[in-house]
């Protein structure tokens, strides 16, 4: 199956879902409540995405954590609450994949819970979960499971949130210090949220950016853990992959495509580099045969005149 996968809420209001499926997406996972509010497009989201055969994930955005919710000793008890309000939720909808608790701070909000009441807390909203018959997971960003957690002792599988994926394939991770810690629990990550701004647009999703995942399993419901081998790599687009596609369907103008690395502004290769386009979705505009670099592409994808254009790119850096 594809190694990719979306999540989304009331802020990406309108989707495409047969576009999203047409793009490679396996799965997309839609935020169930805030707190214990139902998001409001929560039933429309998951009965686009069953609709189309994509597996349907949920998550819930929690906030028990939130200084003024909860202290250290009725932590568990409120994480359980939130998690039966949850289920509520859930129970008017179809899932096929994994649940998760969704833990961060909104801007202007604290928490006083230190690492082993935040650790224990979520144990216990996953355990409600999992006694339910979900799949349980635990969303949070790489920072928050090291300085606010203890890795070891959180039961579920993580779901883990780093802004740092530009230029890698799904095998690796970044080389940073959060990148080391990452790969130290490599086997306990079943999806890794690499970008927040992935080309809405591209993907038939309303908005300018979008949240997108590897996934390390198969994320249905009774998907057990699968190893990353350099076949799971294979359909990451590397270069040999990018080659092999172009050649099976050939680019033309008027195509829209994923863009890979920095373009040049003119054809002959000799002009300025652009910014680096990684993950971004351009309009080819124009096609010089026998130049360096031969696809004129835009990132207005509107485009019909190559006065528009961006940059000038080489055919193994565009995808279909």
């Amino acid at each position: 199956m594809s190694t990719k996968v979306i999540d989304i809420s009331k802020w990406q209001s309108l989707v495409d879902f047969s576009t999203v499926k047409s793009m490679g997406i396996a799965g997309a996972i839609c935020r169930a409540a805030y707190g214990t509010t139902m998001d409001t497009k929560f039933l429309s989201h998951t009965t686009g995405a069953n609709a189309v055969g994509l597996i349907t994930g949920a998550y819930a955005f929690a906030t028990y954590h939130y200084t003024g919710n909860c202290t250290e000793d009725n932590s568990v008890e409120k994480a359980v609450a939130q998690a039966n309000a949850l289920i509520s939720i859930l129970q008017k909808t179809v899932i096929t994949g994994p649940v998760a608790l969704d833990l961060e701070l909104e801007s202007g909000k604290s928490t006083s819970l230190g690492k082993a009441a935040m650790t224990a807390a979520a144990n216990a909203y996953m355990d409600v979960l999992a006694a339910a018959g979900y799949t349980p997971y635990l969303y949070c960003s790489i920072s928050w499971l090291l300085g606010r957690m203890i890795p070891d002792s959180v039961n579920y599988p993580l779901w883990i949130a780093y802004y740092n994926g530009a230029g890698l394939t799904s095998d690796e991770f970044p080389t940073t210090t959060y990148g080391k810690g990452m790969t130290a629990i490599k086997d306990r990550i079943a999806l890794w949220q690499y970008s927040s701004e992935a080309d809405a647009a591209y993907y038939g999703v309303s908005g300018t950016a979008l949240d997108i995942n590897y996934a390390y399993r198969d994320i249905s419901a009774s998907g057990a853990a699968v190893a990353v081998s350099a076949a799971t790599v294979a359909t990451e687009a590397t270069a040999d992959t990018v080659s092999e596609s172009v050649a099976a369907a050939p680019i033309t103008v008027g195509d829209v495509v994923l863009v890979t690395g920095q373009g040049k502004s003119s054809a002959s290769g000799t002009g300025r580099s652009t910014k680096n386009f990684t993950g971004k979705s351009m309009k080819v505009l124009k096609i010089k045969e026998g130049s360096a670099y031969p696809y004129a592409c835009s990132t207005y994808l509107n485009a019909t005149l190559s006065i528009f254009t961006t940059g000038w790119f080489k055919a193994e850096q565009l995808s279909k």
